[in-house]
């Protein structure tokens, strides 16, 4: 080969590496963004990092949307899923909008956790604030005691009674999906 041939074929893989290193480093860059900026899973701590949701059944029923998922991870149990549009007039302006939640239980229906996966209601004030505190007293219940458990913390829900409310609902057809 000659010296001028061997001149432009090192200048051609000199761009060439360098492009090849730019892309490996593109694809590390996006692989490490995806994984760290990415929003995990709502019950990760409570199933595994990246446990499964496989849809078992799907419905709706008294103007309440629902979804069961059975959990493929670490720990099994089920995912349930419910939405509901309510609207009220609080006396100001009417309030209106969707809530969704998602409670995560183990196979007896113990309730591990709860999430928003939506919420699209009564964001002013207090009301968010204490509908979220109502919805988290049901943790470590069992979802066959949503009336008892209602019952028993009824007084946090006083000053958000509609929005409470429609949680409740909501729990009561997820205790019927079981």
């Amino acid at each position: 080969m000659k010296q001028e041939a061997k001149k432009n074929l090192f200048s051609l893989l000199i761009p060439i590496g360098i492009m090849v290193l730019a892309s490996v480093l593109v694809i590390v860059a996006f692989i490490v963004t995806y994984k760290f900026v990415t929003k995990p899973n709502d019950f990760d701590e409570i199933f595994g990092e990246g446990y499964k949701e496989v849809e078992v059944l799907k419905g709706s029923k008294d103007n309440v949307s629902y979804t069961k998922f059975e959990v493929k991870g670490d720990v099994e149990g089920f995912v349930y899923q419910g939405r509901k549009y309510h609207e009220f007039d609080p006396g100001t302006d009417i309030v209106k909008g969707y809530i969704g939640i998602k409670i995560a239980t183990d196979k007896d229906g113990k309730i591990l956790g709860v999430a928003f996966y939506e919420y699209g209601h009564s964001t002013t004030g207090k009301w968010q604030e204490i509908t979220t505190e109502y919805f988290e007293a049901y943790k470590d219940t069992n979802l066959e005691d949503v009336v008892e458990t209602h019952a028993a913390n009824s007084d946090i829900m006083a000053s958000a009674t509609q929005s409470s409310t429609t949680v409740y609902d909501i729990l009561l057809i997820l205790k019927g999906v079981k």
